[in-house]
C-alpha cells in the first residue's frame, strides 16, 4: 500500500510492504519485520519507537553477533557493510 502525505500519530504502524512519501510519524511505534521491502520518501518522525520483529529481529541479531563476536574483523565487515549502505542511499 502506498501512504502519501498522512499522518500517523499515538499508533502502531507496520512498515512491511508498504511505501511512506511525505507523511508524518508522530508518538508512534513503527515495526519492522523484514517480511517485505519499505519505501521512505521524505518523511518526518517525532518521538517514534522503531521495533524490529521476526526477520528483522533476527537480522540485527546475526549482525551484533558479527560485531561483538568475530573480533576486529567482524567490526570491520559491520562498520564497511553500513558505510555502503549509506553510499547508496546518496547517490
Amino acid at each position: 500500500m502506498r501512504y502519501q502525505n498522512t499522518s500517523f500519530r499515538d499508533t502502531e504502524v507496520e512498515l512491511d510492504g508498504h511505501e511512506f512519501i511525505n507523511c508524518t510519524f508522530e508518538d508512534c511505534t513503527v515495526i519492522f519485520r523484514g517480511k517485505g521491502p519499505v519505501v521512505f520518501d521524505n518523511n518526518t518522525f517525532r518521538n517514534v519507537d522503531w521495533l524490529f520483529s521476526d526477520c528483522a529481529a533476527l537480522t540485527l541479531q546475526f549482525l551484533g553477533g558479527i560485531y561483538t563476536g568475530m573480533g576486529e574483523g567482524g567490526r570491520k565487515l559491520i562498520e564497511i557493510t553500513l558505510k555502503n549502505f549509506a553510499q547508496q542511499d546518496s547517490h
